[in-house]
């Protein structure tokens, strides 16, 4: 097996489904936190103990050598554990369109975007599984506390 990460990547993503993002929520969303992670690669903690890890990728995009009518897809993986999060691996697509909220995966009081996912394919080579970068961004509903009444 040449990329056996790669591989247990896209069989445990055919099992998760993403869900539109906090779709009539009235949670205000914090500002998007932008990581950039190397393959295998966690983030630091965020104050809100939510560890991201890019742990795989599947990549059948057109390569940036070629002109293709048709853009091909791109899917990065990442491992998610921390505070009220129940670990998971979360599949996220590469659309080839400017990355919007609206197709972002929600995982508990967090929302998550592809940005990039960087090199493209090459005609005639292949790219090292270990030049893989994948930029995402992340966001998290506050969700408001109301006052009790005093009755």
């Amino acid at each position: 097996m040449k990329h056996p990460i790669r591989i247990c990547a896209v069989a445990l993503a055919m099992c998760l489904v993403g869900t539109p993002a906090f779709a009539g929520s009235n949670a205000a969303p914090t500002e998007p936190l932008e990581l950039t992670l190397r393959l295998q690669e966690a983030a630091p903690r965020a104050p809100t103990e939510l560890q991201v890890k890019f742990v795989g990728y599947h990549d059948t995009r057109c390569p940036s050598n070629v002109n293709c009518a048709v853009a091909g897809e791109a899917w990065a993986f990442f491992w998610l554990t921390g505070v009220n999060v129940r670990p998971q691996v979360v599949a996220l697509a590469w659309s080839g369109a400017e990355p919007s909220w609206r197709n972002s995966v929600r995982v508990g009081q967090h929302e998550f975007v592809l940005r990039s996912l960087e090199p493209r394919p090459l005609q005639g080579s292949q790219v090292n599984p270990s030049e893989y970068t994948a930029v995402l961004a992340v966001r998290s509903r506050r969700i408001p506390v109301r006052a009790k009444a005093n009755l």
